[in-house]
């Protein structure tokens, strides 16, 4: 094998290494929002993003130990999700029963960060509407379902129904991202609407901006999914190019959350 090619094979794992690192700088400076604005309910955002930010954190040093174990894990890190038919070959005949566990344990945290993280576009939506259960109605049903998915992709299924199961979790999951954070900047957008022969042209300006910076975080890893099952769907497309989506994907889930803390509330001082 060239240098080159050994290089383009791992290259998922050096973006994953480098999302990774931009999560990290996201996460400190979303701490120090949280803990110097101390607004309500802080702790329980403050939380939620330490986890996210601890099993990012769990799976780069689980991506890394599966590297050193097998040369196979330059690939086999990013398709233990895979749509493929068949389904790819994660592990070699003569590999210790330790690769096995760890790619286990790399789908469960994965399953894990998007629970979390719909649990928390669901939490924030329930806030901004009010506190009003049936405002969150659809995504509630869509957050069970992607949890149901999620456990039966940890089992030991058939192919066609660890496919069928990976199909309803990527579906539901950016249902609920999409639908979520679009119901949260439209609140938004419509609350600054209702009040604004209230508010000033700053404070209108202020919350146009909020509503703005709302839909663009959160729709980053929603786009970030379609993007990757696009790239898939288009035959020509070398497996590497879906492996590298793959790859930020599994630090996105995080780094959603965590950007709207740190956009909203930079532009809050800033303003």
């Amino acid at each position: 094998m060239s240098p080159t090619s050994h290089f383009i094979q791992y290259f998922p794992l050096v973006i994953d290494s480098l999302t990774y690192g931009i999560y990290s700088v996201l996460f400190h400076q979303a701490v120090n929002v949280l803990l110097s604005r101390r607004r309500p309910n802080y702790k329980i955002h403050l939380f939620w993003l330490t986890v996210l930010f601890l099993l990012s954190t769990i799976h780069i040093a689980l991506a890394y130990s599966w590297a050193f174990i097998t040369d196979t894990a330059d690939t086999a890190i990013y398709e233990v999700f895979s749509l493929k038919n068949p389904l790819p070959v994660l592990y070699l005949p003569d590999e210790p029963i330790s690769v096995h566990r760890i790619g286990l344990l790399i789908k469960l945290r994965y399953s894990l960060a998007n629970a979390i993280a719909d649990g928390v576009v669901i939490y924030r939506c329930y806030i901004i509407w009010g506190r009003k259960l049936r405002s969150i109605a659809f995504l509630l049903v869509a957050f069970v379902t992607t949890c149901i998915g999620g456990i039966l992709g940890l089992l030991p299924l058939s192919g066609v129904s660890e496919r069928a199961a990976m199909a309803v979790c990527i579906g539901t999951v950016f249902f609920t991202n999409a639908l979520g954070t679009g119901l949260a900047a439209g609140r938004i957008w419509w609350i600054t609407r209702r009040a604004a022969n209230y508010l000033g042209g700053r404070s209108r300006k202020r919350y146009s901006h909020l509503t703005a910076m709302t839909l663009e975080s959160g729709m980053v890893y929603p786009t970030a999914l379609a993007v990757t099952v696009i790239i898939y769907l288009i035959p020509p497309t070398p497996t590497v190019s879906v492996l590298i989506c793959l790859a930020a994907c599994y630090h996105l889930v995080g780094i959603a959350p965590t950007l709207i803390i740190v956009r909203v509330g930079l532009g809050c001082e800033h303003r």
